[in-house]
C-alpha cells in the first residue's frame, strides 16, 4: 500500500550533499514537489539536517536544505547489487524548483 500523498517522478541526477557542507556524492533518483530520494551509501541518520547542491548547467549550483525523513542502509556485502539511500523533505525549495524538475501535478 502506497503511503505517499504526492506523486513522484523518477530521475537520475548526480548531486553533492552533506550535513553542514555538500562533501558527499549521491544520486537523486526520485523527486516530488516537497522531497527527494538520494541514493547513496553515505547515509545520514533520520532527523538530520542535510544541504544538497544540485548542478545547474551554465549557472551556480542550486542549494537545497532539507531534513532526512527515512534512511535505508545496505550491508557492505550487498553494495554491488543494491544501494542505500535517504528520503529527504525539502525545507526551502526555491520557487522554480517544481517547474525546473517538471514535476507531476500534486494529488
Amino acid at each position: 500500500m502506497e503511503k505517499r500523498k504526492r506523486e513522484r517522478k523518477k530521475t537520475r541526477l548526480s548531486i553533492r550533499f552533506g550535513a553542514e557542507r555538500p562533501d558527499k556524492m549521491g544520486l537523486i533518483t526520485d523527486v516530488s514537489a516537497r522531497g527527494i530520494y538520494i541514493a547513496t551509501n553515505a547515509i545520514l541518520p533520520p532527523g538530520s539536517p542535510v544541504r544538497v547542491q544540485v548542478p545547474v548547467p551554465g549557472s551556480e549550483p542550486l542549494q537545497l536544505d532539507g531534513r532526512v525523513m527515512r534512511a535505508r542502509r545496505v550491508p557492505p556485502a550487498f553494495v554491488m547489487i543494491s544501494t542505500g539511500g535517504m528520503g529527504v523533505r525539502l525545507l526551502n525549495a526555491p520557487p522554480g524548483w517544481k517547474t525546473s524538475q517538471a514535476l507531476p501535478d500534486e494529488v
